[in-house]
């Protein structure tokens, strides 16, 4: 069932990043691509022979034996650190993480499914450290509200130390991520991205050399106003950096009138909240109004939020359709504590789609 879920959602965002607005819109360069399936994405060394350096996901009886060629012990890692013997090894790495010329150890345990990496649980990751044979828990990682189904260290271009990429996954379509840097003393989360609204697709950028250069966010549900959008961030100076918003798909003109100037609303408001120009928005904006102007009152993403998940608060809509002469009047009232106003939408159905012709303020008191 997760991976099925899991599946959907991978179709779902590759029609996402196929479309374009209804007349020609832009689509994001970070959306050309569709987000990977995860089980592309794997452990660097996954292929690689066990070294002195960092080691990849290997069954336990493969790690052991790593370990006792390294001088470490793995069962008395297990009873010095009192790790459950039941939980299965998900991935793990050997590195000398804080150059001290000592390795440390990157433990993820859990749940493994040997046939499916995408039914992989982990219910802890652990930073293990060793001073001649006494080995000590120098941090340990839990998921903590969503699940955690995957782990991999990562170069961070801009980064000097290794990272630790965690995905997490609520196992209903929501894909998201943790990134951890890895120092002497413990794993600092750089960034947590998982969509609060449990829908939405974030992960992270690689680079043509390899190395991640920042995310992407993919998010489409009531908090952006059910507009999808992509945004990207690039790793700059120390810290995650907005780089481009953009429209990620078609937003396809809805077939009742209301609906049309609700979307319409929704867009004006999403562009006016946003902190940067939203690339592909015009054009969306445009199929459904064509002679496009900014109507009378922009509402607060609040009052629009309140009406999209509550379709209540401060609006109300009425509608009157001419199905003869293919024409509706939308009137939009607002009464909020301080002001109080109506707004009149007309629309005509042009090839089998409604659209905003005219619009105008009927009373503002």
């Amino acid at each position: 069932m997760k991976n099925q879920l899991r599946m959907t959602l991978i179709a779902f965002m590759m029609t996402l990043s196929m479309t374009a607005c209804t007349n020609g819109g832009v689509v994001s360069e970070a959306n050309q691509t569709p987000p990977e399936d995860h089980q592309q994405v794997e452990n660097r060394n996954e292929n690689e022979n066990p070294t002195d350096g960092q080691v990849s996901n290997r069954p336990e009886d493969t790690l052991t034996k790593t370990l006792d060629a390294l001088g470490w012990s793995m069962s008395s890692l297990k009873s010095q650190l009192d790790i459950n013997t039941d939980q299965d090894i998900v991935f793990y790495s050997i590195e000398d993480y804080d150059q001290d010329s000592a390795d440390e150890l990157i433990l993820a345990l859990g749940k493994k499914d040997q046939d499916n990496p995408d039914n992989d649980f982990i219910e802890e990751v652990d930073y293990i450290g060793r001073q001649d044979q006494v080995y000590r828990l120098i941090d340990q990682v839990k998921p903590s509200g969503y699940s955690i189904f995957s782990a991999d260290i990562i170069e961070l271009k801009g980064l000097e130390t290794p990272a630790l990429y965690l995905r997490n996954t609520n196992d209903m379509g929501m894909i998201g991520f943790e990134l951890y840097k890895i120092e002497s003393d413990k794993l600092s989360l750089m960034v947590y991205s998982a969509s609060p609204t449990g829908a939405g697709y974030d992960e992270m950028i690689q680079g043509e050399d390899g190395r991640y250069e920042g995310y992407v966010q993919n998010t489409s549900s009531y908090d952006t106003l059910y507009i999808p959008l992509v945004r990207t961030y690039v790793y700059e100076e120390g810290e995650f950096v907005l780089q481009s918003v953009a429209v990620a798909q078609s937003v396809n003109v809805p077939s009742e009138p209301e609906e049309v100037v609700l979307q319409y609303l929704n867009l004006m408001t999403i562009q006016a909240t946003e902190e940067m120009e939203i690339t592909g928005i015009d054009q969306c904006i445009d199929a459904l109004y064509p002679n496009h102007e900014a109507p009378p009152i922009v509402y607060s993403y609040d009052v629009m939020y309140d009406y999209n998940t509550l379709y209540g608060g401060a609006l109300s809509f009425e509608s009157t359709v001419d199905e003869a002469n293919q024409t509706a009047v939308v009137i939009v009232t607002y009464s909020g504590e301080e002001a109080f106003s109506k707004t009149s939408y007309q629309l005509r159905k042009i090839e089998d789609k409604w659209q905003i012709t005219d619009l105008h303020l009927m009373l503002n008191d």
